[in-house]
């Protein structure tokens, strides 16, 4: 992870407007059915904003992410939700799995090769219980194009990504967003 997340979190970390909120609750939550009181881990919160929104929502929130600062920042945000931190590259020891597991805008995912986020997911996947779904929303001009260090990768490259690790029920694209929606089976693939 870049130093340059912990330094934007201590400085105050994202900022969203209220329509992230409605976003959130309309392609995320609605649209992929999430029922309120459903366990949802938040892969990558840095700062815990969009587990403040899930957990806002109904939703039984815990989020994860690599940087102490960002966790920080959320506990003290957000203290009604559960924080942790943990290497998203290494096996996740969790005390449980969830109803469901968001991940948004990963950097694993902003990187060139999308070959070394394949683990990762993979780690999520295992997050997630039978029957309940890996949601990767990620934002993307899917054009190719390189901004700073973060890869615009096609549609086609996640869907292939997240192939890898799942089988996939919904795909969506959303403006700049794309959404893709996976119920986890246990069972051998």
């Amino acid at each position: 992870m870049s130093p340059s997340y912990d330094e934007h979190y201590a400085a105050g970390g994202f900022k969203y407007s209220a329509a992230q909120r409605e976003w959130l609750k309309r392609e995320v939550i609605d649209a992929f059915g999430l029922r309120a009181c459903e366990s949802v881990l938040d892969a990558g919160c840095g700062d815990g904003f969009w587990t403040g929104l899930l957990q806002s929502e109904g939703l039984r929130a815990m989020g994860i992410d690599y940087s102490a600062v960002g966790i920080r920042a959320a506990t003290e945000s957000f203290p009604d939700a559960d924080f942790i931190q943990a290497d998203l590259e290494k096996p996740l020891q969790l005390q449980r799995t969830f109803g469901a597991v968001f991940v948004r805008n990963l950097s694993h995912l902003l990187r060139a090769d999308l070959a070394p986020a394949v683990p990762v997911l993979a780690n999520l996947v295992n997050a997630v219980r039978d029957n309940g779904v890996l949601m990767v929303v990620q934002y993307s001009h899917r054009d190719g194009s390189i901004r700073g260090t973060a890869v615009n990768h096609p549609l086609s490259g996640y869907v292939q990504l997240v192939e890898r690790v799942a089988d996939i029920d919904i795909v969506k694209v959303v403006a700049d967003y794309v959404l893709i929606h996976s119920r986890v089976d246990h069972e051998p693939r």
